[in-house]
């Protein structure tokens, strides 16, 4: 018996290594279809998050859409139909009492009217579709009460649920600055790049942590 120890030498022959090259070059092969199976199985899994947090936010859209009906639109039209049963059964006994219900009346239909429009606006602004992302981010700006804006405002269109998400974010932001941060001037910034685009508000005012950079 030969030693434990010992190696034996062997050379390899041409059907050797033609062997060994296609044993290796399977399993190279397998190595890749399994690298591809797992980045195949990680965008499935975003899909499917990113589809979860789409029906997420289109539910959230309808509760908040339903919350302005019940309580704005609703409560006015009850208003209105109680103003012109007052006006219709005092149009005799009471025409002043009568005239003032129906001026009530025209006055809760505009009412009526500008909420209906902000409720139809909330769900995709008209701005957006008029003047793009970033003529409704220097518009939205514009509206800010005693707050200074600077804007840097790439003009670049993006798909129309990345512009609407980047909207709302520049507006409860811009609300916050107006609202809470006691600021007499604020910055606006929107820029894109490969793959990526950039939203910053900044303000002058009192710092608070929900107010940072969107990305």
């Amino acid at each position: 018996m030969r030693p434990f120890s010992e190696r034996i030498r062997r050379e390899f022959t041409e059907r050797d290594i033609r062997l060994l090259t296609t044993i290796g070059s399977l399993l190279a092969g397998s190595v890749h279809l399994a690298r591809l199976h797992r980045r195949v199985a990680l965008r499935e899994r975003a899909n499917e998050r990113f589809a979860e947090q789409v029906v997420a936010a289109q539910e959230a859209e309808r509760q908040r859409l339903a919350s302005d009906i019940h309580d704005g639109i609703s409560q006015r039209l009850v208003s209105l139909a109680y103003r012109l049963d007052a006006a219709a059964n005092t149009v005799h006994a009471d025409p002043a009492y009568a005239a003032e219900q129906v001026r009530l009346a025209r006055e809760m239909v505009n009412l009526t009217l500008d909420e209906a429009r902000t409720a139809i606006g909330g769900l995709r602004p008209p701005v957006l579709d008029d003047l793009g992302l970033a003529g409704g981010l220097a518009s939205l700006a514009g509206s800010v009460p005693s707050v200074r804006v600077t804007l840097e405002l790439a003009d670049i269109r993006l798909p129309e649920h990345v512009e609407l998400a980047l909207y709302r974010i520049a507006q409860e932001a811009l609300q916050n600055v107006a609202k809470h941060a006691a600021a007499s001037s604020a910055g606006l910034l929107f820029r894109v790049e490969p793959n990526t685009a950039t939203l910053c508000v900044v303000d002058d005012g009192v710092l608070h942590n929900d107010r940072l950079p969107a990305r």
